[in-house]
């Protein structure tokens, strides 16, 4: 077995060095009593790295701007991060640049 991050072991403090996974789809109806139309939604799931505390987002979609907008709200509750774990998606990938641009400037989230 490989040795674990330093995040994994190292005691932190909640929600500073997390992982991040989507999850679904899932499938939801409006909120119409008869109604067949259906959508998709997804769960984006943040996980700590070294408490496993779990935080829970909706997504409507795999998009970049669904993940900045659920990253946004983790942001709002939970504090600043360190690290963000991912596998490489694309959604991912579009939005390399723009968390480092907040974290540089945490003013941009007001």
């Amino acid at each position: 077995m490989s040795y674990l991050p330093s995040e994994r072991i190292t005691p932190y403090g909640p929600f500073k060095g997390v992982g991040f996974y989507f999850c679904g789809p899932l499938l939801n109806k409006p909120n119409f009593i008869r109604s067949k139309v259906k959508f998709k939604s997804y769960v984006a799931l943040f996980i700590c790295m070294w408490s496993k505390a779990v935080h829970v987002e909706l997504a409507s979609d795999l998009s970049t701007s669904t993940f900045l907008a659920a990253l946004r709200r983790l942001l709002s509750r939970r504090g600043l991060l360190s690290n963000i774990y991912s596998d490489k998606g694309t959604n991912f990938k579009g939005a390399a640049n723009h968390p480092r641009h907040i974290f540089r400037n945490p003013a941009v989230l007001h």
